[in-house]
């Protein structure tokens, strides 16, 4: 019997935007572009979503042909694609979609689908997960949306097109576009077994395509997972539970040594991102990790992201000696309330200053995050972020807007008491780097006055710090166009 062919797409951004897909816990975040076609500048960095990197080797491990196809980062239009499903003939074609670009997305495989309507398309993502429903009648290409995790049903439905068929109705995990406003909710599908596999399957991706300016010249990367999950409470307004769940599951240190090992020896990667929500959740499996680096004698640098209360001094240098060389945490807010009630509950002012300290002292780079306009910000806690970061100094900060995202209860509560500042719904806003709700008591002029306060105020007119941060991302981003034009002309 032949094995079914599934194409794995990572669809190439939407015109005029640039979309990277793996963030806001899946939803995705996009900015603006000038490119009026399908495509992804070439000065941005981009990489594949994790849940599909798993999903490769789940299909291969479940006897299907697979072919994965990353628009973005080879930079496909909608010709390229329509052609490189033509060549493969796929009985199955699985596409990542995104929230800010959700129309562009569907609107790519409703092109797709009328070129081939042979060819069965599933929509994955964390926003099929939410949305579904709303992803079947909007499409008129999609079949099937995912809305388990795309390792479990993504095998799941190679095996029913293996077994000819191809209703797909009785699959945990998929809703239908047969059935689009049924009711009843897909039965669900999550992983369960993260521990011992699926394995990353790196010679199906276009791996020397992949860099990151992360360190200022462009360096091959690659992003993996040695866990999954986030159970804190911040799920108010965070997305991670939803995209990547809310139970905890740590991989095999021996297994991610492996896949370092491979990316290392095999590829030539030099700089590693960690996708962990949390990636120092348990201290003895990170410590594992960073001993299984050691001990092959692996040679990278990396980084990662975690919470202030999951680290401590030795840990930090432990994770610098293994080349770690960033670590990110969300602290949220500087406001003791409001950090301890919705923002970050669990962390308070005086442990973000000893975990920014220790991190400092290991010699790493401490990032903050810091989220501009909660439902209960108000002119004094915004005075106390901006105090708070002046006197914490991480090396960085990102200031993001708040966003209600699908799914969670500051999206319902953005709806209930009318905060989103534009009735109707525009996916393409919720990215975080746009202002799309209120405050209770703050409007849009009091808030967009407050993020120039905090850029003002975290240390003067400019401190130094952003500035040499500010400075590293302009050179990066010339080196990288510089990079690309080399590599064209080769």
């Amino acid at each position: 019997m032949q094995s079914p062919r599934v194409m794995v797409l990572q669809p190439p951004s939407p015109p005029y935007k640039n979309v990277s897909r793996d963030w806001q816990g899946g939803f995705g975040v996009a900015a603006e572009s000038k490119r009026s076609c399908y495509g992804h500048d070439s000065s941005l960095n981009a990489f594949p979503c994790s849940a599909l990197l798993y999903s490769l080797g789940a299909l291969e491990e479940a006897g299907a042909e697979v072919q994965f196809v990353d628009g973005q980062v080879e930079q496909l239009d909608q010709g390229s694609i329509l052609s490189r499903i033509r060549d493969f003939e796929p009985h199955l074609l699985a596409a990542a979609i995104s929230l800010p670009s959700l129309e562009g997305d569907l609107q790519l495989l409703d092109s797709i689908k009328r070129a081939f309507p042979a060819v069965g398309i599933a929509a994955t993502g964390t926003v099929v997960k939410v949305l579904h429903r709303e992803v079947l009648l909007r499409s008129k290409g999609v079949d099937m949306a995912v809305s388990g995790d795309p390792e479990v049903v993504l095998p799941h439905l190679s095996r029913e097109l293996q077994a000819g068929r191809h209703g797909f109705e009785g699959v945990p995990g998929v809703a239908t576009r047969w059935h689009p406003a049924d009711s009843a909710e897909p039965q669900g599908s999550a992983l369960g077994d993260f521990a011992h596999g699926p394995k990353i399957p790196w010679h199906l991706l276009p791996m020397s395509r992949y860099y990151s300016t992360a360190l200022g010249r462009p360096r091959p990367s690659a992003t993996l997972m040695s866990s999954r999950g986030c159970p804190y409470p911040c799920s108010y307004y965070c997305p991670y539970p939803i995209g990547f769940g809310a139970r905890m599951l740590l991989r095999d240190p021996r297994l991610v040594g492996d896949e370092l090992q491979c990316l290392c020896r095999d590829y030539g990667r030099e700089l590693i991102l960690f996708r962990d929500q949390v990636f120092t959740f348990s201290r003895e499996h990170s410590a594992a990790v960073c001993e299984e680096i050691l001990s092959r004698g692996l040679s990278f640098t990396w980084f990662c992201e975690t919470r202030l209360d999951r680290v401590d001094s030795d840990l930090l240098k432990l994770m610098k000696r293994a080349g770690c060389f960033a670590v990110h945490y969300g602290l949220e807010s500087g406001d003791p309330d409001l950090l301890a009630s919705v923002a970050k509950p669990g962390v308070d002012l005086g442990m973000a200053a000893a975990s920014v300290r220790a991190t400092k002292e290991a010699g790493l780079r401490a990032h903050l995050h810091v989220i501009l306009g909660l439902p209960d910000e108000n002119e004094t806690s915004l005075v106390h972020t901006a105090k708070a970061i002046r006197a914490l100094k991480p090396h960085t900060v990102n200031i993001t807007w708040a966003t209600p995202f699908p799914g969670t209860r500051f999206w319902d509560d953005a709806e209930r008491e009318g905060l989103f500042l534009d009735p109707v719904r525009d996916y393409a806003c919720l990215s975080g780097k746009r202002m799309v709700v209120r405050t209770r008591c703050l409007g849009p002029e009091a808030l967009r006055a407050a993020r120039r306060h905090w850029v003002r105020a975290i240390d003067g007119p400019l401190p130094l710090w952003f500035a040499r941060g500010a400075a590293r991302r302009t050179v990066a981003g010339m080196r990288r166009l510089l990079h690309t034009a080399a590599r064209r002309s080769a």
